[in-house]
């Protein structure tokens, strides 16, 4: 995806120019291309090949009830959207960001992949009666490639940070050393299965931190406990719940 190249030039240059091009890109594809997955791409409404009769393209803007061939959602777009949602989210710590990453990580990425051969999808159809494909093993495409890396990076956009802050971006058992604060944060549980999900923080010495923990925008509901007192908590989906105190 061009867009994630332009991405990388502002992270160099700081060009304004490309920041805002990226941002209007993200908008335009997430609030008007995107299935309710989190994935995107199908049919073009001039049909100028063969593929841009069923594939490989964006369409009219609000109307994908019309997109539902078996060759919509590339593996290829979700990945590299997902790319692109990481950095603008280390930009700028915009929750919605986030949001959209962990639904396009459980409804798209995860669907990609057979848990019993391996084998990856090029397409992920949401209509009825619309079956995964998968490809076979002899089959070098695109989605093959960016299919495997995405699986490969199952433990990126879970956890972000800076000087004063942990963001909790994604539900996922796994654990972060933070070397240069002596500091470590574990996670357990089964998350979206089950909703507890258990954090247990080690410390050399007592600071402060700023924990953010991701309410995603589905969430009407959640309760707080701290070494196992019920914490008095405000919940907006779509935010973070920051804890900010002096940890030990």
């Amino acid at each position: 995806m061009l867009v994630n190249g332009f991405a990388q030039r502002y992270a160099i240059t700081g060009e304004a120019l490309y920041h805002n091009a990226i941002q209007n890109f993200w908008n335009m594809l997430i609030d008007h291309h995107a299935y309710a997955n989190g994935s995107s791409s199908g049919p073009r409404p001039n049909v100028v090949t063969p593929t841009s009769l069923t594939s490989e393209h964006w369409g009219v803007p609000d109307h994908l009830s019309n997109t539902m061939t078996q060759e919509i959602a590339e593996s290829c777009v979700s990945h590299n959207t997902q790319k692109l949602t990481a950095e603008l989210f280390c930009w700028n710590g915009d929750p919605k960001y986030a949001d959209a990453c962990m639904n396009t990580f459980y409804n798209s990425t995860m669907a990609l992949q057979s848990a019993k051969t391996g084998a990856v999808v090029y397409h992920l159809p949401l209509g009825s009666p619309r079956t995964k494909k998968f490809l076979k093993d002899d089959d070098f495409r695109c989605c093959n490639g960016t299919s495997i890396e995405a699986f490969a990076a199952l433990n990126t956009n879970i956890y972000y940070h800076n000087d004063s802050t942990l963001w909790v971006n994604m539900y996922i058992p796994s654990k972060v050393n933070w070397q240069a604060r002596s500091f470590s944060l574990e996670q357990n549980g089964n998350f979206p299965t089950d909703s507890v999900v258990q954090f247990t923080m080690r410390t050399a010495e007592k600071y402060w931190l700023s924990l953010n923990l991701l309410i995603p925008d589905w969430s009407k509901y959640a309760e707080l406990y701290i070494n196992n007192q019920k914490q008095a908590i405000d919940i907006h989906p779509g935010s973070y719940l920051s804890l900010k105190r002096v940890w030990s």
